[in-house]
């Protein structure tokens, strides 16, 4: 399967070299494979790598991201797990991204309903306290839907962590887009290490969450894919 994506790539790269010399293909030139690609549902790993290079990935984030892509997904975009996890829940699109970040799944609909019915309760508790003035049963009962207003909206933005829908997520661009903008969060969060906080439990493990097979491969995308950018052979 890797050695197929391997061999799709560097064909194309070769039609798009001039025979006997060294020219690269242009960014354009990735572009409009990408487009295509894009049309097909699966992306190669320099579409990929165009992908996350368009939404801001650089660096090593750009090499860990393509090898993260890989690995979870091989490229295709709208992949759904045929086989869920240990806790029952499903993993979505080009990054797999778990039901627990996707806004309306039944695990983000179940701390929605715990939220608001430990809230609930206090607001009752209050309503049927016989010792407390009409006044106090009031002022006591709007702060605590203050309080519960405050964590929804807390819960709604992923606690730091913004939540997607899942037709977003199944979309490449979209989902690219949500990975980067959480990436940063956690970057900001944990440190450094904290990047990529839920897809792997370090960066280190990455050959041995995935295999070094597709390390080897992201590592040569991106190197070609910064002399594309840089136009330098």
């Amino acid at each position: 399967m890797m050695r197929n994506i391997l061999t799709e790539w560097r064909v194309f790269i070769s039609e798009q070299t001039e025979l006997g010399t060294k020219t690269l293909p242009t960014l354009e030139e990735i572009a409009i494979k990408f487009e295509q690609e894009l049309s097909t549902g699966k992306l190669s790993p320099m579409s990929i790598a165009y992908l996350l290079h368009k939404s801001g990935f650089k660096g090593k984030d750009l090499f860990e991201g393509v090898h993260i892509v890989l690995g979870e997904s091989t490229g295709v975009i709208g992949l759904e797990q045929s086989k869920r996890n240990k806790d029952g829940t499903t993993d979505h699109g080009l990054w797999q991204i778990n039901d627990k970040n996707i806004l309306g799944s039944k695990f983000y609909n179940q701390k929605k309903a715990e939220t608001e019915q430990r809230f609930d309760d206090v607001i009752n508790a209050y309503k049927n306290n016989k010792r407390m003035t009409p006044e106090e049963k009031e002022q006591k009962i709007k702060q605590v839907e203050e309080n519960k207003k405050r964590e929804i909206e807390k819960l709604n933005s992923g606690y730091g962590v913004p939540f997607i829908s899942l037709p977003r997520t199944m979309d490449a661009i979209n989902s690219t887009a949500y990975v980067k903008s959480r990436m940063e969060i956690m970057r900001k969060k944990f440190g450094e290490d904290g990047k990529w906080r839920g897809w792997v439990p370090s960066i280190s493990k990455l050959p041995i969450k995935y295999g070094t097979e597709k390390q080897k491969i992201a590592n040569e995308t991106v190197k070609l894919f910064n002399k594309i950018i840089l136009q330098k052979v």
